[in-house]
C-alpha cells in the first residue's frame, strides 16, 4: 500500500511539472566577460552586443564604473552581486559605513544615469 501511494505522488507531480511548463519557456545564457583577459571586450562593445541578441537582463559581480556607464541608457536590466569573499572583507564587516559609502559612490551614479539596476 505505502509503494502505491508513492508512485502516485511521483505521478501527481510529473503531471504538475509537464502542466508548469506548457506555460512558456524560459532560458538564460551565460556570458562570462572576464577583466584580464588577453582580448578584453569594449565594455560598450559588449553591451551592444547583449542588445542585438535580445539579453534584457544580466548579472555583473563587482562593477566597475567604466562597465556600468556602458548600461546608461540602455533597456538592459543590471543585477549587482558581490562575491562572499568580497562582502567579508574587513573593511566592510567592521564598519558598515563603510559598506553605505560603497553604495553611494558605485551605486548612485549609474542609478541617477537611469541605469536600469533591478
Amino acid at each position: 500500500m505505502e509503494m502505491r501511494s508513492w508512485w502516485i505522488w511521483k505521478c501527481y507531480l510529473i503531471v504538475l511539472m509537464l502542466l508548469r511548463g506548457s506555460n512558456g519557456v524560459e532560458s538564460f545564457v551565460g556570458m562570462n566577460w572576464g577583466r584580464y583577459a588577453t582580448h578584453q571586450l569594449v565594455a560598450s562593445s559588449a553591451v551592444d552586443l547583449l542588445l542585438q541578441n535580445g539579453i534584457s537582463d544580466v548579472r555583473i559581480f563587482a562593477p566597475r564604473p567604466s562597465v556600468m556607464v556602458a548600461f546608461e541608457q540602455s533597456s538592459i536590466g543590471v543585477t549587482v552581486t558581490l562575491s562572499r569573499d568580497f562582502i567579508l572583507r574587513d573593511k566592510y564587516v567592521s564598519n558598515l559605513q563603510n559598506v553605505s559609502n560603497w553604495i553611494v559612490e558605485l551605486l548612485l551614479p549609474p542609478i541617477r544615469n537611469k541605469v536600469n539596476i533591478t
